[in-house]
């Protein structure tokens, strides 16, 4: 006998070919890797925030001790000039003091030249861009795992309504079009 191959037509949701492809996706595989790229995707996205925490804070302590250094130098040459005082009547204490002055304000220009030279301010500005940058990633990721485990289950026959309401609490939203989950695996599989 001669068995008929019956074609599926393709829906308003579902692109010509989309069917072929749902039928050869190996699922678990595909969430297997998924999920691998979900914890790459965060912890790429934990260092980028430490890193960003981390170029704050050494900018912080840079701009800091400038500041102190420059607060310190001020006070000292105040205190040399002033006239009332022995320490301003004695020569050889008023040179100790003003190359004292002197070696902070090196010391202050120095560190100046060095927190702009190595711009650790704009490394964390880019390394917590690159954190949101990669929570949106992780976002979607984490909505594609759910489109997965969902279509998975529908595929094994499981609880479709029990499924579609975590979907809904989880994502805010009234479920994932399965072609949604396709065209992203599409992109994924590029």
């Amino acid at each position: 006998m001669m068995e008929e191959k019956v074609q599926q037509e393709p829906s308003d949701d579902t692109p010509e070919g989309m069917s072929d492809v749902r039928n050869r996706v190996d699922y678990s595989g595909l969430s297997k890797r998924v999920m691998n790229l979900t914890m790459i995707v965060a912890k790429e996205r934990q260092m980028r925030r430490l890193s960003a925490t981390h170029f704050e804070s050494t900018n912080f302590l840079l701009f800091f001790l400038n500041i102190l250094l420059t607060f310190v130098s001020g006070v000292i040459s105040l205190i040399a000039q002033y006239d009332g005082s022995n320490v301003g009547n004695d020569e050889s204490i008023m040179n100790f003091t003003l190359v004292w002055v002197g070696i902070v304000s090196l010391l202050s220009t120095f560190l100046q030249s060095l927190s702009k030279h190595l711009n650790w301010d704009s490394k964390a500005d880019n390394h917590r861009t690159a954190a949101i940058a990669l929570s949106k990633v992780f976002g979607k990721l984490t909505t594609f795992k759910r489109t997965l485990r969902y279509e998975m289950q529908k595929r094994q026959g499981g609880d479709h309504q029990e499924t579609e309401v975590n979907n809904q609490r989880e994502t805010g939203k009234k479920g994932i079009k399965e072609k949604d989950l396709f065209s992203e695996l599409v992109v994924l599989e590029e």
